[in-house]
């Protein structure tokens, strides 16, 4: 029932007791009240929760499994959770028309994966972290250099700062 589409006479509300229905519709109004940058902030803040679950259970997987082990449990996972919602609004959402770009992009993420496996096995949790918190600057470097990007010194001020940051916390050398 709960795969069926919206609206249907399986919508779920059958097998609810009364006053859940209340609650969820509750909880519906009082999340349709919030600013989107409230949501935004709701969001980040569970996402950031996750990633950091899913970090640290990589980390003490990483001390008994191999990193291509815990990368196929990671993918593996990550479909199982995908097939309902594909089912629910169709697999034709995956069809594209450049399949060599999103072969490489997936085969990129694969081994940019199991690299943070890696170093999440050999390396303190902080330090990779911090060292992922440059993402920032990597992506600015590599649209100005492949996509020929501007970028104006407020944000290069910025990423200097993000960047110093990043060195005070890892400590490169301090073991």
């Amino acid at each position: 029932a709960w795969l069926a589409p919206r609206g249907s006479a399986a919508d779920g509300e059958a097998g609810m007791s009364r006053a859940l229905v209340l609650r969820r519709d509750a909880i519906k109004a009082a999340w349709a009240r919030l600013p989107a940058n409230a949501q935004g902030m709701i969001w980040m803040t569970i996402s950031s929760a996750a990633f950091a679950v899913h970090d640290a259970t990589a980390k003490a997987l990483g001390l008994h499994y191999s990193v291509f082990e815990i990368t196929f449990l990671r993918f593996s996972t990550s479909v199982i959770l995908m097939i309902p919602i594909l089912w629910w609004v169709g697999f034709g959402k995956l069809k594209t028309a450049h399949p060599v770009v999103h072969g490489v992009r997936a085969s990129l993420t694969i081994c940019a994966q199991m690299l943070t496996y890696y170093a999440l096995a050999h390396m303190l949790l902080a330090d990779v972290t911090g060292i992922a918190f440059t993402r920032p600057l990597w992506v600015t470097l590599l649209a100005v250099v492949l996509l020929g990007e501007r970028v104006n010194w407020l944000r290069w001020g910025a990423l200097a700062i993000g960047f110093a940051g990043m060195v005070i916390m890892v400590r490169p050398g301090q073991g």
